[in-house]
């Protein structure tokens, strides 16, 4: 059965080598979906009371085949 791509989006951040990161984990979403889209990158303070780094965000919109894990 050959499945349909369905759009999804995914929410990604990190306050580790956040552009490094973020970059690596592009770069695996894009071999395994089509259509990849991103939203402007989002610098954001962190929350919770523990002293880290701030964040760098954005959500990723594509098509993919593959089933959620």
């Amino acid at each position: 059965m050959v499945l349909k791509p369905q759009r999804v989006f995914i929410s990604c951040g990190s306050n580790i080598n956040p552009r490094a990161n973020l970059s690596r984990a592009l770069a695996r979403l894009d071999a395994v979906t089509e259509q990849l889209r991103t939203s402007s990158w989002y610098r954001t303070l962190p929350w919770g009371g523990i002293e880290q780094d701030p964040y760098l965000n954005l959500v990723v919109g594509a098509h993919t085949t593959a089933k959620p894990h």
